[in-house]
């Protein structure tokens, strides 16, 4: 069964390279997706966070969100980041791939307010607690063994969280 969720919050987290093994100049980013209700989330990882990888990390976050969950947002909430947005006012929303995505999906974008990250304080407290829990200490050498690592903490923290 889908549950419509009012809310879900979603951001950006460029890590460390003193987590990942990577190759000079690459940077690797996860897409966090938190419910504001039961607090339920995904994470997709990423090579980059131009607009167009945002939006299918998006695509698969909320699909895997809907099929393991039974989760399905009426709203997301993100900060102002150029990966997520053209801008409240902007006119360019049907050319922005994110901008767009939420569009044809019939998801509501809100944004916070311009430097206060307080706004989307549960999916910063979220990536303090993937800090933590996950990656403290901890060197992965490359991107599958992070991910492996990535998929079972996503379990655990929603077994934990979720009510």
């Amino acid at each position: 069964m889908v549950k419509k969720r009012e809310l879900v919050h979603i951001d950006c987290l460029k890590l460390s390279r003193k987590t990942l093994t990577v190759k000079p100049n690459q940077r690797y980013y996860l897409l966090g997706v938190l419910d504001d209700n039961e607090k339920t989330c995904w994470v997709e990882f990423m090579e980059d966070k131009t607009s167009l990888t945002v939006m299918f990390s998006v695509l698969k976050a909320l699909k895997n969100l809907k099929d393991k969950y039974g989760l399905e947002p009426n709203i997301i909430e993100t900060d102002n980041a150029g990966e997520f947005c053209s801008g409240e006012y902007a006119l360019n929303k049907c050319t922005h791939p994110v901008e767009r995505f939420f569009v044809e999906m019939g998801i509501k974008h809100k944004y916070t307010n311009t430097y206060r990250p307080g706004q989307n304080g549960g999916i910063e407290k979220f990536w303090q607690t993937i800090k933590d829990e996950m990656i403290q200490d901890k060197k992965f050498r490359g991107p599958k063994e992070f991910k492996d690592e990535l998929e079972k903490f996503i379990v655990k923290y929603n077994k934990k969280h979720s009510k």
